[in-house]
């Protein structure tokens, strides 16, 4: 009886030891900062996170914390006048980009017709300035991708990110390469932002044919368990009329993406859905709001999380973990001043 007893307590602990956890994080522009709350419940009640698939916002915010940011670094980030700035297309305070760019046409759409030609209709490929993002993104990713040579699955948390291919109109699946351009790409929500070569083909948001990438983290990472966070909702429940002049162009842009389905995550998944009515998609600057929005509603769900998900993981392990990432960095500069030296005594003598 007491060896069957002790070989039923091996079993269970290898079976807790291997139980994997995959976060999904869906689209949903600035509505997507709920998900920073949602990681900080998760983290505060020692929940793993073994995998990271985001779409658009869900992305950015997912490859954020992939990368090692803390869920406290990542608020700090996206409450800042910083953030607001880049998300406007303007430089960070105090800087300033020179760089030429022909001007834009003022407008949505440009037409040209002349006696001699057919009418030619042209769609303005940007609304935003995307420079001071690409700058940020390049500064702020560049350690993870190096450490992890520029391989999603050695990131400090395994990463999928969903960008999409408008010409084959597919969605593409993003698991290695510049960090910061595939969080570039999965955000360029078509006609905001410029559109960029990733493995030499242009590439929009994600969320054009994959909002909610659940499938995704099924078939990449084959979880045990999937927390699906979905702050994709219909942009007004009733007709907006004192403001529809003012809110047609934003709404035309993300007419455009996919919705998102609340089934896919199953019945062995847990869904959460942050109580996001009355935001639209481009409220960045009620981040603190919706931050704490995503935390609520992953609290509200916290006893079904903690009956599906058994293992733990510390905040202390995630310190260590985080702490020894930034060593490695460390020791990577040191190797690079070190080759830098070898080279500059080898040329003076």
């Amino acid at each position: 009886m007491r060896p069957l007893l002790i070989l039923s307590c091996i079993l269970l602990s290898l079976s807790l030891q291997a139980q994997k956890v995959a976060l999904v994080l869906s689209g949903g522009a600035a509505k997507g900062l709920a998900h920073v709350g949602v990681i900080k419940a998760l983290e505060e009640n020692d929940i793993p996170i073994d995998y990271i698939v985001g779409t658009s916002m869900g992305g950015i915010i997912g490859g954020s914390y992939a990368a090692g940011m803390s869920p406290y670094e990542i608020e700090n980030i996206v409450t800042s006048e910083d953030f607001l700035r880049l998300i406007r297309g303007l430089p960070r305070e105090g800087f300033n980009y020179y760089y030429h760019r022909d001007a834009d046409h003022p407008g949505f759409l440009k037409l040209d017709l002349s006696l001699d030609s057919t009418l030619n209709v042209q769609l303005n490929s940007s609304i935003a300035s995307d420079v001071s993002l690409n700058f940020a993104l390049t500064e702020s990713m560049a350690q993870a991708s190096a450490i992890a040579r520029n391989n999603f699955d050695s990131l400090f948390v395994p990463l999928r990110v969903v960008a999409a291919d408008i010409f084959t109109q597919q969605e593409v699946i993003l698991k290695r390469g510049l960090l910061s351009n595939a969080l570039r790409a999965t955000q360029t929500v078509p006609f905001f932002y410029k559109p960029i070569r990733v493995d030499g083909r242009y590439l929009f948001d994600g969320g054009v044919y994959n909002n909610f990438p659940v499938d995704v983290a099924a078939n990449e990472f084959n979880p045990d368990v999937i927390i699906g966070v979905n702050v994709s909702t219909k942009i007004f429940t009733e007709y907006p009329y004192e403001t529809d002049d003012r809110l047609i162009r934003n709404s035309l842009i993300y007419m455009l993406l996919d919705k998102s389905d609340p089934t896919a995550v199953g019945d062995l998944g847990v869904y959460i859905q942050p109580n996001i009515r009355g935001y639209t998609s481009f409220d960045f600057e009620k981040a603190e709001s919706l931050i704490d929005s995503g935390y609520v509603a992953t609290m509200r769900k916290m006893d079904e999380i903690k009956a599906k998900i058994a293992r733990r993981v510390s905040c202390d392990e995630l310190t260590e973990r985080r702490t020894n990432s930034t060593a490695e960095v460390c020791r990577l500069s040191l190797m690079a001043y070190d080759i830098r030296a070898l080279r500059k005594s080898k040329r003076d003598t």
